[in-house]
């Protein structure tokens, strides 16, 4: 599924991160697609094209740090 965001979300691209379910484990991950903006997980910004497992109550956000364009609450 697409998470679609406005068209005026600053710091974020087209394509910016990809979440991805792993049915083994019912676990969530999460990978930025080298973006420019960047993908922070709990507040620090996660390496590019290296996915990212999401704990219970984690935040994802998309875009500039300090102004968040969207944010996500896992759990």
């Amino acid at each position: 599924a697409d998470i679609v965001l406005p068209a005026n979300s600053a710091n974020v691209s087209d394509k910016h991160a990809r979440f991805q379910t792993h049915a083994a484990s019912g676990r969530v991950s999460v990978e930025d697609l080298n973006t420019p903006g960047g993908t922070f997980v709990a507040g620090e910004r996660i390496p590019p094209l290296y996915p990212v497992t999401l704990q219970d109550g984690d935040t994802v956000q998309f875009g500039n740090i300090a102004n968040p364009a969207f944010t996500v609450r896992i759990g």
